[in-house]
């Protein structure tokens, strides 16, 4: 499932006018929010906010992918196609040069075409590629060598969708349009950082969402006889870009991320609520088989100086350029913002293609670098979090920091790179973003060409 807003859905309606009101009717808009705070050592709180705080649209992906598929030809749309790598080739010699670096290709020219590789089907030769294939990105992976790759965020998450009409036929979960999210921490000036969520709602379509994400400083997956592995998952050695990219969990299953239906994932799920003491959630959980449950660690990937290949024919969107931690509930909408932009400079610039991946670059770089620092401050693991919010702050300050924030990202198209008229979000002068480059970097370093800087 994803969450839509203002921004996400600006930037779908250039794209196509259609799109915003196909995926309303596929989902449902959010028609009010409900926060439980309860944490052990406080009193409870809850707070309730109408649909004017959460601008918000929920729909589940599959909807989402439908609604976009439908408006292209069915004969352009291949799956089962697993990228391997990719090269790019400079005409005049015929010289063919792999995908990887972050240099310029011979004597300075951009590449005429590029050719990508897929595990048991035939290459395809593109004047562009576009690499939208997640956190665990092989066409990055080939782009950068030198990329460290996924990092951990300090969250394993379990979550599911399953069908519930009303909110309330298989099981009484929320109300229609409900969005309901509790914690173990606490807001306001004793505030608790927390280490439990829960979150249900209304995914449109008569179904039902539930999420439980749980702090843990390892990945700690489920094993197969039903108990957690509680140490880290260690990849196998890569020695291409596909066997980085799987090692990193690229291919599901349990590889890295968990994968669906893991057994013992349910029962240890119910477990970690009912010693929580919230009772009154476990029917919700019981209500759905463990088939349907999918279980995954958290991961972002550390900013780009260049999202594009050396020879300018390849180019990054999506979570395989910035992908971040769900928290703010921007990994979808900053996706199609990329998409947004990207068709702008193609359409201003084509067939100079290297031309218009570095319009689109100067446009969404250091906006999505921000709302990947943001995101981070949501991470599970102390030094990442702390690494990327300012210090010193007071509960009431980041809480003044976090509206201003969703109101300046609301802003899209607007105000690309921060709101003037913001105390936390002005635009980036060079002083400030080389900071929030920094701050990026703290906790696992900036990837500057391809190579890790900050990271032994």
């Amino acid at each position: 499932m994803i969450g839509l807003g203002p921004n996400g859905f600006t930037a779908l309606g250039d794209l196509h006018p259609g799109i915003p009101d196909s995926l309303r009717r596929r989902g449902v808009v959010n028609s009010q929010a409900v926060y439980h705070y309860r944490p052990s050592c406080r009193e409870p709180l809850t707070v309730e906010r109408d649909a004017s705080h959460t601008k918000l649209c929920t729909v589940r992906w599959a909807e989402t992918q439908d609604a976009l598929a439908e408006l292209v030809p069915p004969e352009v749309i291949h799956c089962d196609h697993a990228a391997t790598g990719y090269d790019e080739i400079w005409d005049e010699q015929d010289e063919q040069v792999p995908g990887g670096g972050g240099g310029p290709g011979p004597a300075g020219r951009p590449a005429s075409r590029a050719v990508v590789h897929f595990r048991s089907q035939p290459s395809v030769t593109a004047r562009l590629v576009v690499g939208a294939d997640g956190v665990f990105s092989v066409v990055r992976a080939a782009m950068f060598p030198g990329d460290p790759g996924p990092r951990y965020l300090g969250h394993m998450n379990w979550n599911c969708v399953f069908p519930n009409p009303g909110g309330n036929t298989i099981v009484d979960a929320h109300k229609p349009g409900q969005l309901i999210i509790t914690t173990d921490g606490c807001v306001g000036e004793a505030f608790v950082e927390p280490s439990l969520y829960l979150i249900v709602c209304d995914a449109g379509g008569d179904h039902t969402f539930w999420q439980v994400r749980v702090q843990s400083d390892e990945p700690a997956f489920t094993a197969d006889e039903g108990t957690a592995a509680v140490g880290p998952v260690a990849p196998a050695e890569p020695c291409d870009a596909e066997a980085g990219a799987a090692a990193a969990g690229g291919t599901g299953g349990r590889r890295g991320r968990g994968g669906m239906g893991v057994p013992g994932s349910k029962a240890r799920v119910i477990q970690r609520i009912k010693s929580a003491g919230w009772d009154w959630a476990v029917p919700i959980l019981e209500a759905v088989p463990e088939s349907r449950l999918f279980e995954r660690a958290l991961y972002d990937r550390l900013p780009l100086e260049r999202w594009s290949s050396r020879g300018g024919r390849v180019v990054l969107l999506g979570d395989s350029a910035h992908a971040m931690h769900p928290g703010p509930g921007q990994g979808a909408r900053s996706a199609f913002e990329d998409a947004h932009q990207l068709v702008l400079a193609l359409e201003a610039l084509w067939p100079d293609v290297p031309s218009a991946l570095e319009r689109y670059q100067r446009a969404r770089i250091a906006r999505a670098t921000r709302v990947q620092n943001m995101s981070a401050e949501s991470a599970g693991l102390a030094p990442v979090r702390d690494a990327a919010r300012p210090a010193g702050l007071s509960p009431q300050q980041q809480y003044e920091r976090w509206v201003e924030f969703r109101s300046w990202f609301d802003q899209y198209p607007a105000n690309m790179d921060g709101d003037p008229d913001s105390k936390w979000w002005k635009p980036l002068t060079p002083k400030t973003e080389g900071g929030e480059a920094a701050a990026g970097g703290a906790a696992g370093g900036r990837v500057d060409g391809g190579v890790a800087s900050g990271c032994e």
